[in-house]
C-alpha cells in the first residue's frame, strides 16, 4: 500500500509540473539535468594568494521549485580553499538565479552546484551546504562534503572531541 502512495504522489507531482520543466536523463546519465547554460554564467577571478586560505560564501537567495511544483528557498554556503582561480560574486548571484523555474530535489541541486563549481574552479577543497526552510515542520540540510582526506579528518576530530 505505500508503494502506490508513493507511485500516486509521483504521479500527481508530474502532473503538475509544466510539460517544459519534464525532468529527462542527462547527458552526465544523471537524472533531471539542468544544463541549460547556467555554468556559463560562473566567472572566474585570478587567485594571486599563493598561500593555502579558506573561503566561505554564503547567500540566502537560493529559491527553485521542488517535487510538488512549489517554491523552495534554501541558505546557500560554499566553503572552499581556493586553486588558481575564484568565485567572482556577481556571476555567482547570476547563476544561482537560473534556479529560479527549475524543478530539482534537494540532494540534486546541491550535487549540480558542487559539480559545477568544481568543473569551472578547480578548488583544492570544496564542500557545498544547503538549509532549506522548512516543509511540514520539518527542515532539511543537504551537504556534499569535501575532499576524502578532510571528511575522514571531520570523522576522526568528532569522535575524539577535537575541534578545529
Amino acid at each position: 500500500m505505500t508503494e502506490t502512495i508513493a507511485s500516486l504522489a509521483r504521479a500527481t507531482a508530474r502532473s503538475m509540473m509544466p510539460a517544459s520543466a519534464a525532468v529527462r536523463p542527462g547527458r552526465d546519465g544523471r537524472s533531471g539535468s539542468v544544463r541549460t547554460g547556467a555554468r556559463e554564467l560562473l566567472a572566474a577571478l585570478p587567485n594571486r594568494v599563493a598561500t593555502r586560505y579558506r573561503v566561505r560564501i554564503e547567500t540566502a537567495e537560493l529559491t527553485f521549485l521542488g517535487a510538488p511544483a512549489q517554491p523552495d528557498f534554501a541558505r546557500l554556503v560554499i566553503d572552499y580553499i581556493p586553486g588558481d582561480r575564484l568565485i567572482e560574486l556577481k556571476s555567482l548571484k547570476q547563476y544561482i538565479g537560473e534556479f529560479r523555474n527549475r524543478h530539482l530535489s534537494y540532494e540534486r541541486i546541491a550535487n549540480v552546484i558542487r559539480d559545477d563549481i568544481e568543473a569551472i574552479f578547480a578548488p583544492r577543497s570544496l564542500r557545498v551546504t544547503l538549509s532549506f526552510q522548512p516543509r511540514g515542520g520539518a527542515s532539511t540540510t543537504v551537504t556534499v562534503p569535501a575532499d576524502a582526506e578532510e571528511d575522514a579528518y571531520e570523522a576522526w576530530a568528532q569522535s575524539h572531541g577535537a575541534t578545529r
